[in-house]
């Protein structure tokens, strides 16, 4: 019987040498625990939806016509001022080929892409001999079918101020009257507000001149001015 059992109990050690050992579970790595989860009323944790942050939006007036406006036109035109006497013994005239404008705007949006405020416009005209000389004062529009896009079209109505000068100075006309105009242009976007680009503008004026209806020989002038500019725009809005 002693003999049973010793040789049972041998071969129970000899099991226990042989089973592979069990893996202990890996160490948690040292340092400061997370945060724990405030518990439901039923004891249960709660899920963390939370979101990271979205970065700002980019600025919806970059690349947008909005704001304060300034254009700037400088180019060539052809453009010719027709002066007419309401006396036969003063010959009509007119003075006419190439020359410089020029267009300074400021103004503000009221809706995106419709500009409204006031321009100033100048004009030198050259023929022969003779100079004819157009400035001009009032309100425009200008708008931009697409509020980010660079066509624009646009119209002006103001004051206007003709002037010749002739060989011999007889019947020069320094008239006052009606100026407007209308154009088109195409601008490119070169910075955030800041656009460059062509305007093709049209012009008319209408002056009058009484300065020489007193004396025995009275008589008034007349003018008419029509031009198209073909002019390099620089524009801020």
């Amino acid at each position: 019987m002693t003999i049973a059992l010793v040789s049972g109990n041998a071969r129970a050690a000899e099991a226990q040498n042989a089973a592979p050992p069990v893996a202990s579970a890996p160490a948690e790595p040292a340092g400061p625990n997370p945060p724990a989860l405030p518990p439901t009323p039923l004891g249960r944790p709660l899920i963390d939806l939370s979101k990271p942050e979205p970065p700002p939006p980019e600025p919806l007036h970059l690349h947008r016509h909005d704001g304060f406006y300034f254009r700037g036109d400088v180019g060539l035109l052809v453009a010719r001022t027709f002066v007419k006497s309401d006396q036969a013994s003063r010959p009509n005239y007119s003075v006419g080929d190439g020359g410089l404008g020029l267009d300074l705007a400021f103004g503000g949006t009221p809706s995106p892409g419709m500009a409204l405020g006031g321009e100033l416009s100048l004009a030198s005209i050259q023929g022969g001999n003779s100079t004819a000389g157009l400035g001009m004062i009032g309100a425009f529009v200008d708008g931009f079918p697409q509020v980010n896009g660079g066509f624009h079209l646009g119209g002006f109505l103001g004051l206007a101020g003709s002037r010749t000068t002739t060989p011999g100075k007889l019947d020069e006309l320094r008239g006052r009257g009606l100026g407007l105009a209308v154009w088109l242009g195409q601008n490119w976007w070169v910075a955030d507000e800041w656009s460059m680009g062509g305007l093709l503008r049209f012009t008319g004026a209408f002056d009058h001149d009484g300065s020489h209806d007193h004396g025995p020989g009275a008589y008034t002038l007349d003018s008419s001015t029509y031009g198209v500019a073909f002019l390099f725009n620089v524009l801020y809005h």
